[in-house]
């Protein structure tokens, strides 16, 4: 890569003293244009152009029209696909998973531990996509567990409360157990409606389906309704009549739903209700809360008087009750079984979930990604309602996460947080006052990462599976079933939770999430042990990614605890970013030509996005002189401490600017974020601004410089302008043949 020192010097003396250049496509109307004030286009243009050999810039989109797509997205017709390929470092981690997860197993039956329970799950539900022997009767035993002895039944039921005591409340209400974050926690039961399984039969908002369209989906429902009946028990009689019924049922119930949707306001909207008090807001005397106790004794959990239920959309859930005591109780009855039969479909295999995948196939319409069978399989068992994250995380970390990782992790995380102080001791924005809290509030920060005493620990993932049978677990056992015992356990765990000190987020969250958590009630920061390695949530993640993502993200959550509410302990509470933003929303008002500023929200760019740019930035700048350390990831060649800097920070920053705004609102965020952090701004040439806070109101027109002649150290700013574009498109090979010295002198020398 051969530099023009002369010509670059002139570029980057151009881009310094740019300011305020409205970048437009000559393509586009006056009335949509955009006012960018951080690009230039010949300059953009030319220094891609010289510097970079490569397919990373995006030339068939004009920089003005969508700066970041033009900057940072690779070309997909590559000429040289295996160059191309070259530049993108990817790291598989499904693959991984299926790997451990297919592994011999350590223990069977009642001795199995957790990890062993979750491989036994995974090979059971590939060994049962097509046909198997039985299906019907396991099909049979799930429905029975759930209170449906016989589907469809022709019985007739005294009325609906028979019916309600026989199938319990579930799924037509979702039942969910939390505790508050008070220093006197109150259990709190959650009741959401209504059905999450109906199909969209109506046009709902954002999800339109047309009359033709929607005829189709019902006559081929109806054939799914026939075959599952079918499949169950060939003796039924009148299926046309059943399949009818739970059509109708469905389309009242998606009615209902449709409600919830367009949040129609009913006489509370969110109340929390003690039980004793139920009965008096249903018109019929619903007994609510007799049900629900009945429901909690699954879990041995008796539930009192003063204990309090919370309906997020109570208007709905009377709407439900009214619904309920109007319908044929066979009706209802068949219903709630054909709503498990629906939890399970996606899962089950065999023939059912044939009938499913035909039903989607012929009318065009599926509410799920399009996925082969062993990521159905999964999906079903790293997701919340079954837990099984837990274990997998287990096997993963056991393997890949090893003691000086977690050192590794650890001594990271410090450092960004002894970071994270000198930056709010020594910020211009923040008063006395402010600063004191949030220098207090960052040195007690308690910081769980890695999950060292609860994820990884055994003793702790066993007990996560209290109601499991584990003598069921076994890859002859129908997936069905054991996705049954699953949820079971998962339901019962939640229950459970009204004799326990236990948040829920406490094990749910898995440490596949790569991002933290910041709970500022009890200033806990909870960040996953196998964020280092990847998320769970995309087949393949950029592996520079993995490692500058994380020193970025956990600089954005450390910042959290700054932004955070703070609590005086006399039950008063002050926003912290009213605290951290007072000055720049005075500075918005002036530059706005108000005489008399007064204290907005800024909501472009919050403070712990601003702190993970400028942390992030000098975390790698550091690792620069850390010639020791090589990053490395399974199946994949290591990264030098100089190519984890340039690569990361640059897949980072295009990776977060990027796609999930407008081109108008990422110009937003990166003009405040320019005028906020001097680092990011002197760092990044293309696009370039370097706007002064202006003081008392005063608009200070900028001096234009005239350009200086070329120095000794053209050579170093040369070097320096092509790493940031080189930063900019990823291109880590393109690195590989630079002079590291002369770069490393050339970042020590910027502030």
């Amino acid at each position: 890569m051969k530099l023009q020192g002369g010509t670059c010097l002139a570029w980057l003396v151009l881009l310094w003293t740019t300011n305020d250049v409205a970048c437009n496509s000559p393509d586009e109307q006056d009335d949509a244009k955009i006012h960018f004030e951080t690009c230039n286009t010949s300059t953009c243009e030319a220094l891609g152009n010289h510097f970079l050999q490569t397919l990373a810039i995006n030339n068939e989109t004009p920089p003005c029209t969508n700066f970041y797509e033009y900057v940072c997205k690779k070309l997909d017709d590559a000429k040289n696909p295996a160059e191309h390929r070259k530049l993108r470092h990817h790291v598989n981690i499904r693959k991984i998973l299926y790997d451990l997860l297919t592994s011999p197993l350590l223990h069977r039956g009642e001795e199995m531990n957790a990890t062993d329970m979750v491989k036994a799950a995974y090979r059971s539900c590939l060994g049962h996509y097509g046909y198997y022997d039985d299906e019907a009767g396991a099909i049979r035993r799930v429905l029975k567990k759930h209170g449906i002895d016989e589907w469809p039944s022709t019985k007739t039921f005294r009325s609906y409360l028979d019916v309600l005591n026989i199938t319990g409340l579930e799924p037509l209400f979702g039942i969910e157990v939390t505790r508050t974050r008070q220093k006197f926690p109150t259990n709190i039961i959650e009741l959401t409606t209504a059905s999450s399984y109906a199909l969209p039969w109506r046009e709902w908002p954002n999800h339109g389906i047309g009359k033709r369209k929607a005829m189709k989906i019902e006559t081929e429902y109806k054939y799914l309704i026939k075959n599952t009946i079918l499949l169950l028990s060939n003796k039924v009689q009148d299926l046309e009549t059943i399949a009818n019924s739970i059509i109708y049922m469905e389309k009242a119930m998606a009615k209902l739903d449709e409600m919830r949707r367009d949040r129609v306001s009913g006489f509370w909207t969110e109340p929390t209700l003690s039980l004793s008090g139920l009965s008096q807001h249903f018109e019929n005397k619903f007994p609510l809360s007799y049900l629900l106790a009945a429901h909690f004794k699954k879990a041995n959990i008796t539930l009192t008087r003063s204990d309090r239920a919370h309906f997020p959309f109570f208007h709905l859930t009377r709407a439900v009750v009214n619904w309920i005591e109007m319908v044929n109780s066979t009706d209802l009855y068949n219903f709630i079984g054909w709503l498990w039969i629906l939890r399970y479909i996606n899962v089950a295999g065999g023939q059912l979930t044939q009938y499913f995948e035909e039903f989607e196939e012929n009318t065009k319409f599926s509410l799920r990604d399009p996925k082969n069978w062993q990521d159905v399989c999964l999906d079903a068992l790293v997701t919340d309602e079954t837990t099984m994250y837990a274990p997998a995380a287990n096997l993963y970390l056991e393997k890949y996460f090893t003691p000086e990782e977690k050192i590794k992790a650890l001594n990271m995380v410090r450092n960004i947080k002894a970071q994270l102080l000198t930056l709010v001791n020594k910020n211009p924005w923040m008063n006395a006052r402010a600063r004191d809290i949030a220098t207090e509030r960052i040195k007690k920060i308690d910081l769980r990462i890695g999950y060292d005493d609860f994820f990884v620990n055994m003793t702790y993932l066993n007990k996560l599976y209290t109601f499991v049978n584990k003598t069921s677990f076994h890859q002859e056992t129908p997936f069905i079933e054991i996705y049954y015992e699953l949820h079971r356990n998962q339901e019962l765990k939640f229950m459970n939770m009204l004799n326990t000190r236990e948040y829920k987020y406490d094990y749910r969250f898995g440490p596949f999430l790569t991002h933290g958590y910041y709970d500022a009630h009890r200033n806990i920061l909870l960040f996953q042990a196998a964020a280092l390695q990847g998320r769970l949530s995309e087949e393949t993640i950029p592996k520079s990614y993995i490692y500058g993502g994380l020193g970025a993200t956990v600089a954005f959550h450390l910042a959290r605890t700054v932004e955070a509410t703070y609590w005086d302990g006399n039950g008063t509470s002050v926003t912290g970013a009213r605290f951290i933003w007072d000055g720049i929303s005075m500075d918005s008002q002036c530059r706005y030509g108000n005489s008399k500023p007064v204290e907005v929200k800024m909501e472009e760019l919050s403070f712990a996005a601003y702190v993970e740019s400028h942390l992030a930035f000098k975390a790698y700048k550091s690792a620069l002189s850390d010639t020791n350390v090589e990053y490395t990831l399974p199946i994949h060649m290591a990264l030098t401490p100089e190519q984890l800097f340039f690569a990361t920070f640059g897949q980072r920053y295009c990776k977060r600017a990027g796609l999930g705004f407008s081109a108008e609102e990422r110009e937003k965020r990166l003009n405040l974020q320019m005028k906020l952090d001097p680092y990011f701004a002197e760092t990044y040439s293309c696009p370039k601004y370097n706007a002064k806070l202006k003081e008392k109101c005063k608009e200070q027109p900028e001096k234009r410089k005239p350009p200086k002649p070329p120095k000794k150290n053209t050579l170093m700013l040369a070097a320096v302008g092509a790493v940031v574009q080189l930063l900019f498109n990823n291109n880590i090979s393109d690195l590989e043949g630079t002079n590291i010295q002369t770069l490393e002198a050339a970042l020590i020398k910027l502030p």
